[in-house]
């Protein structure tokens, strides 16, 4: 399961004056606190300001230089459909390579090893022509949903520029108190961490007395915007434009207020999803040639089979109100005890998870769209969604609100 992510600068900021100016017994609890958390994962924290500088470098000489192509790439284009069939090549060459290096086979290694950085090579050199193809395209429905501005009735253009970067993602590690469910802390970790290395960090702050889980994110609210290199089109076009609903968000005052309560957290998430799903699918529908009409087949319908699916969306949220009912008695073994026995039942219906816990649930808890979130601000949004006749007219509305209570005055329940 993979969610889109906006980083915390205030607290990344936040931290590194700490860093400076105290000591690490001089610090309040709450910042000595996160102070040992980001010690415990210095060797494997990912740099942002880094990725930034270098990511904004990039994308400033691809725009004023010869990168910037005068042809961009259309949906029939093969290099357009290279780059993204090409990505199920690179996740099928790093599995070979692993299974190849866990046998000791190395010579199969070094073949694998020279295919796949010919293979990245070669999407290196069509990744800016992608990313500046799905940018424009982004831009062309954004603008005929209304969100383009104007410079003296002249000049339309779409602010902030949707700029995205296709690359490696980094992890995140997400802590929740263990007696309730919410994201307390956040830190962002290498890409290529191994399972002992991310269990090794899970366990160290975890030994704080919290709840810890390493994540996979599908997006990251940088600028530009980070979207996973081996996702495929129709996800990075999806992506991209959630991510650009919270840039254009960043100068709203629903976005000045992202940190300030779970409840505005989980508002700008949601509207970034319901807002960049309806963007993404009309890029998507672009790309997409349309189906030839299948033979009609005339007949009775054959039996059904009776047997009822697993419906996992509807468990996760089973789960997730039991351990909220737990929680709120005061029950934390229990609570943990209950997570664990249910992790083991969805292992015999074929779903993964390496570990459920508050941490799991307070990351993904936070999209109020996700099955597993007990919130009602997403049934809200949708609704008012439902009310407003224009996308743009829904965005507007909500990104000017301050709190949940105002959504629901909107929506006439005060």
């Amino acid at each position: 399961m993979y969610k889109h992510h906006r980083p915390k600068i205030k607290h990344i900021l936040g931290l590194l004056l700490l860093a400076l100016a105290l000591g690490g017994d001089a610090a309040p609890p709450a910042q000595q606190f996160s102070l040992r958390l980001n010690q415990s994962a210095v060797p494997f924290t990912f740099d942002l300001v880094r990725w930034e500088v270098q990511a904004l470098t990039e994308k400033i000489g691809a725009r004023m230089g010869s990168r910037r192509q005068e042809r961009l790439a259309r949906p029939t284009d093969p290099s357009l459909g290279e780059y993204f069939t090409s990505a199920q090549e690179v996740l099928d060459l790093q599995y070979a390579i692993n299974q190849a290096s866990s046998h000791g086979v190395k010579p199969q290694v070094s073949s694998l090893e020279a295919r796949l950085r010919g293979l990245q090579a070669r999407r290196g050199r069509l990744r800016p022509l992608v990313e500046a193809t799905v940018e424009k395209d982004i831009e062309a429905v954004l603008a005929k949903e209304g969100f383009a501005s104007s410079i003296g009735g002249m000049l339309n253009f779409i602010f902030p520029p949707v700029v995205n970067k296709l690359d490696r993602l980094p992890l995140v590690l997400v802590v929740s108190p263990r007696e309730k469910i919410a994201i307390k802390a956040e830190v962002y970790l290498l890409a290529d961490l191994t399972s002992e290395q991310i269990e090794a960090i899970e366990q160290a702050a975890e030994s704080l007395g919290v709840s810890a889980l390493v994540v996979p994110i599908g997006g990251f609210s940088t600028y530009p915007s980070m979207v996973s290199e081996t996702a495929p089109l129709e996800y990075v076009a999806h992506a991209a434009a959630h991510e650009w609903f919270h840039q254009y968000l960043f100068f709203k005052p629903l976005g000045w207020r992202y940190w300030d309560s779970h409840e505005l957290l989980t508002m700008n998430e949601t509207v970034a999803s319901i807002a960049g799903d309806e963007i993404g699918r009309q890029v998507d529908a672009g790309y997409r040639k349309p189906e030839p009409p299948g033979p009609e087949t005339k007949g009775e319908p054959g039996p059904q089979d009776q047997r009822p699916e697993f419906d996992f969306n509807m468990q996760m949220r089973r789960i997730r109100l039991q351990v909220d009912s737990l929680l709120a008695r005061g029950d934390v073994a229990g609570a943990e005890r209950f997570m664990e026995e249910s992790r083991q039942y969805l292992l015999t219906k074929g779903v993964y998870l390496r570990k459920l816990n508050q941490a799991y649930f307070a990351f993904y808890g936070s999209y109020a769209d996700s099955p597993i979130s007990v919130d009602p601000i997403g049934q809200d949004l949708r609704e008012l969604r439902r009310r407003s006749s224009t996308l743009k007219e829904f965005v507007e509305s909500v990104s000017q609100m301050t709190s949940y209570r105002q959504l629901q005055v909107a929506l006439g329940k005060e």
